[in-house]
């Protein structure tokens, strides 16, 4: 695809011509990217499949349903960008910023994302099963009906984030705080909890079969006599509790809460 010229005169650059100064380097890229910072990235469809774009400024990019599989993303700046659609499977994007990025539909299966800043992003129906998203921010991200099979999220920050649907069998969440999240409807079946902040979390219609929790902010004598009666194993429960079987006295007290 050749360069055309724009409606304002300034020489539009196409899809092969970015792709081709992108696998010039981080230096070449960021020092073009940063004298034509108004310049729409238009990279749809891209194959971009083990690139080493570590660092690179693609902020507002437009990134649909291209493919980054395996490709060393570290530390870029993808803010606002398009991703939905995409595939990032065992990339890594370790320290990457994704503040209000599109991530709908993406397939981020396997992929290394511990550090990075997911904050506000859209992440429906992604596909993260597998992944390591340790320490990262997900602070108000939208991950409805996203799948999170087995990822591994220990110290994320959770913080008011919408989980509706979500589905994190067998997950480990230790210590990410999911204060003011929305689990409605998700799938907690086998996931590891302990140390998890719930403050104000709603765990409605919540699957928390063999789910094990601990040590947990937020979690009312209410909440985890009602969790336990679900399903769930408490670290200090004795081993009748852990294995689902709620005692006769902790039934007696749910009862009386409930009818409270």
């Amino acid at each position: 695809m050749k360069a055309t010229l724009s409606a304002s005169g300034e020489t539009a650059m196409g899809n092969s011509e970015y792709i081709l100064l992108l696998k010039q380097g981080k230096q070449q890229w960021n020092h073009w990217r940063t004298n034509n910072p108004d310049r729409d990235l238009d990279l749809r469809k891209a194959k971009l499949d083990g690139i080493n774009a570590n660092g690179v400024y693609l902020d507002g990019a437009n990134l649909c349903c291209a493919s980054l599989s395996r490709a060393n993303l570290k530390a870029v700046n993808l803010q606002n960008a398009n991703l939905s659609y995409t595939l990032l499977c065992r990339a890594f994007l370790a320290n990457a910023s994704l503040i209000f990025a599109d991530l709908d539909c993406a397939n981020l299966g396997h992929s290394f994302l511990n550090d990075s800043d997911f904050s506000g992003a859209n992440l429906q129906n992604a596909f993260l099963n597998d992944s390591f998203i340790c320490r990262a921010s997900l602070r108000n991200a939208d991950l409805s009906n996203a799948y999170l099979v087995r990822a591994k999220l220990t110290d994320a920050d959770l913080t008011g984030s919408c989980l509706v649907g979500a589905n994190f069998f067998g997950a480990v969440l230790k210590r990410a705080n999911l204060a003011k999240a929305n689990l409605n409807g998700s799938d907690l079946r086998n996931a590891n909890l302990i140390g998890a902040n719930l403050q104000d979390a709603n765990l409605s219609n919540t699957r928390v079969e063999n789910a094990r929790f601990g040590d947990n902010q937020g979690i009312s004598q209410y909440m985890r006599l009602n969790l336990i009666e679900r399903g769930a194993i408490f670290e200090d429960c004795s081993s009748e509790q852990a294995t689902h079987t709620t005692s006769t006295s902790d039934r007696s007290q749910l009862k009386v809460l409930v009818s409270v």
